[in-house]
């Protein structure tokens, strides 16, 4: 048995990097338990309906970024991706991820505390669970780190989750990201491309979801790759997941 200390996690709400303000986070993932009992039957029976995710976040108010970010987008939708590992962030570190509904945002304290806030999200899709593939400046076409996500289960499907943080002095950089999935861990042959983004300054302090249609149970391997579309040199900030739902 191993456990993990919750520690140097990392929470990213709609291209903010909220890590440094939040000190608690629950994940939620359920299904409606569907009453199928008959008069047959001696004991309840039950069947799986619709699955549910949620977030809740609460931490300590900050003007510049907490505020800043949950205040403007309460009843948008948005990405939540949470990275709970020590070495959150890191290339190939655990990511859960989802596209949620910003739903409440209550900032409060008492005196003589910090100020604080709690954020709470439901969920506008499926959870993911995946890997970090990119987290770094992105301005080259080299390609990322081959992933291994294993096999694909009938009917799951691949999800993405981008969120732009900044681009620094670099205003309007321009690049896609594509995102190509194998059978090869060397990525020969002719790999299928799942993903194709394009990402600009205009996307700084936003996020981006998608998910595929039901992807080929032979694909193990992933990658991206970073094509620009303006002056070499001009960077965004991006940190990027990629995963499946259950």
């Amino acid at each position: 048995m191993s456990e993990t200390v919750f520690k140097n996690a990392k929470v990213y709400l709609d291209g903010f990097d909220i890590s440094g303000q939040t000190n608690s986070v629950t994940l939620n993932q359920g299904v409606d338990l569907l009453d199928r009992t008959a008069l047959s039957h001696t004991s309840r029976r039950r069947k799986p309906g619709l699955k549910d995710v949620s977030v809740s976040l609460s931490g300590f108010w900050d003007s510049t970024n907490t505020d800043k970010e949950m205040f403007s987008d309460i009843g948008t939708t948005g990405v939540v991706s949470i990275m709970p590992t020590s070495n959150a962030g890191a290339i190939n570190s655990l990511s859960f991820f989802t596209a949620n509904i910003n739903g409440e945002y209550s900032p409060s304290g008492s005196i003589g505390d910090l100020y604080g806030f709690t954020f709470a999200g439901n969920g506008q899709g499926e959870l993911a669970r995946g890997l970090v593939f990119k987290n770094a400046a992105l301005s080259t076409a080299s390609p990322s780190t081959i992933l291994n996500l294993g096999v694909v289960k009938s009917g799951i499907k691949d999800h993405f989750a981008i969120h732009v943080i900044n681009d620094g002095t670099s205003t309007g950089a321009n690049i896609n990201i594509e995102v190509a999935a194998s059978t090869d861990v060397l990525f020969g042959g002719s790999p299928s491309t799942l993903f194709s983004v394009n990402v600009t300054s205009a996307n700084v302090g936003n996020a981006i979801y998608t998910s595929t249609n039901t992807p080929s149970t032979a694909h193990l391997y992933y990658r991206a790759t970073v094509i620009q579309n303006s002056s070499q040199g001009r960077k965004l900030f991006c940190v990027a997941s990629i995963g499946r739902n259950n």
